[in-house]
């Protein structure tokens, strides 16, 4: 393990904070063994409290487990120790196939508990079985009496992943249905619209994503308006119908926010080369040659990184 990550850790076990709910697991660990009452019920719930403690305040993963495996062994169908064990291996150890193990676990002893399904959705995403997770969506949604506009979004991005782009626009325009300032449905919607090369459509969800988030910026001055990707999408619609003009003041925007951002350089030189200016051409290309340069310099550094700390 990286020397760096150790000293943080050490770090983080010798804070004021670790130190009491150390002591706090200590007592829990004294009644335990001092306590007349030896059901199983008490002792398991017992056992999942210090897992608990371990997990989310002190960050000690290998206790955790460690506790939670003790707890289920006194008791394996302790719904609560079985879900609180899968959040672990979901978000902490990232052992998605033992999570989706103990989720399913979760929802046989409970069928509905709907927030079993949502999160074994995301581990099967991460294992790339979209049509699990969009399953496990579906499952969730027909549970919960309230139906959530984000939850057709969640089901709209993971159908980018196996390239679904009609079924993405029926899930955004249900949303939309939901919350007609819902600026996300109407970005998703447009990318799924522009890869169907109905530009036109692609446009008019931009456009209004865009009002949508300006109007959250006015409201909100950290709130930054419409996304790079959004941006993107916006103007290579407008290319894609001629209207170069527009959509080299939409890229043009995306430099004012994202002044080195290389691709778009590539995306203006572009539209300079549809509309004869081979000046600003040469100008934009040039320095699109020189950003990207520097970005694949970064990406190796960052692999090399990554290498270094595994």
């Amino acid at each position: 393990m990286n020397k760096n990550k150790l000293k943080k850790m050490d770090k983080q076990n010798n804070s004021p904070l670790n130190q009491n709910s150390i002591k706090k697991i200590d007592i829990k660990k004294n009644a335990l063994n001092k306590s007349h009452d030896k059901s199983y019920d008490r002792i398991a719930k017992e056992l999942l409290n210090i897992a608990n403690e371990y997990c989310w305040k002190i960050k000690d993963y290998q206790k955790a487990t460690e506790y939670y495996e003790k707890s289920l062994n006194i008791k394996p169908n302790y719904i609560n120790a079985l879900s609180d064990y899968a959040q672990h291996q979901r978000l902490h150890t990232k052992n998605y196939i033992y999570a989706i193990d103990l989720y399913s676990k979760v929802i046989e002893l409970n069928p509905n508990f709907e927030y079993a399904y949502s999160r074994r959705s995301f581990c099967k995403q991460n294992l790339k079985d979209y049509n699990g997770a969009i399953q496990d969506l579906l499952n969730y949604m027909q549970i919960n009496p309230i139906v959530d506009p984000h939850v057709y979004i969640s089901i709209a991005i993971i159908k980018f992943k196996i390239e679904d782009f009609k079924g993405i626009i029926e899930d955004c325009t249900k949303a939309i249905k939901l919350d007609t300032k819902n600026d996300c449905a109407y970005s998703y919607r447009g990318r799924a619209n522009f890869y169907l090369k109905n530009y036109n459509e692609a446009i008019a969800d931009f456009k209004t994503a865009y009002e949508i988030e300006i109007n959250k910026s006015k409201s909100n001055n950290e709130f930054k308006p419409f996304s790079l990707a959004n941006l993107k999408y916006y103007g290579r619609a407008k290319f894609e119908i001629q209207e170069y003009k527009n959509a080299l003041r939409i890229f043009e925007e995306m430099i004012e926010q994202y002044p080195k951002h290389h691709y778009t350089y590539e995306l203006i030189a572009n539209c300079y080369e549809k509309l004869n200016d081979y000046t600003n051409y040469k100008v934009n290309f040039d320095k699109f040659s020189s950003l990207n340069e520097i970005h694949l310099k970064r990406l190796e550094a960052a692999s090399l990184r990554r290498k270094n700390e595994e």
